[in-house]
């Protein structure tokens, strides 16, 4: 019994981690590129097909992007949003096709970052 205390302690820290938690700039690609992938293929699979070899690639390809984005963000002076990062993964979870499609999650991570001048960077 003494062993299950431990476990339990970790309970609201896993819980808060499955409900996106805090996203750190270093953590954001990571998380972004399989949701991204993942709904890109539910909805709009021409297009990953034509895009993307497999789910490796494609995963690959947007994290890569993403790591480039955050490093050209964070060399123009821009700063990231955690809260606004974890409701861009949130949306991406979240969204039906339609709003896929109506390009509804790019508008909601559109603030993950804020430049100067108020310009905001997303994919």
């Amino acid at each position: 019994m003494a062993r299950a205390l431990p476990r339990l302690a970790l309970l609201p820290a896993l819980l808060l981690a499955a409900c996106g938690g805090d996203v750190t700039q270093e953590d954001f690609a990571a998380q972004y590129a399989p949701l991204w992938c993942d709904q890109q293929r539910t909805c709009a699979l021409g297009a990953y097909e034509s895009e993307f070899r497999d789910k490796d690639d494609c995963e690959t390809t947007v994290l890569e992007d993403k790591e480039a984005e955050s490093e050209a963000n964070d060399a123009a002076g821009c700063v990231f949003d955690a809260d606004e990062a974890a409701a861009c993964l949130a949306a991406i979870r979240e969204a039906s096709c339609e709003d896929w499609y109506e390009g509804e999650v790019g508008e909601d991570c559109a603030e993950v970052w804020t430049c100067a001048g108020g310009e905001d960077s997303g994919r």
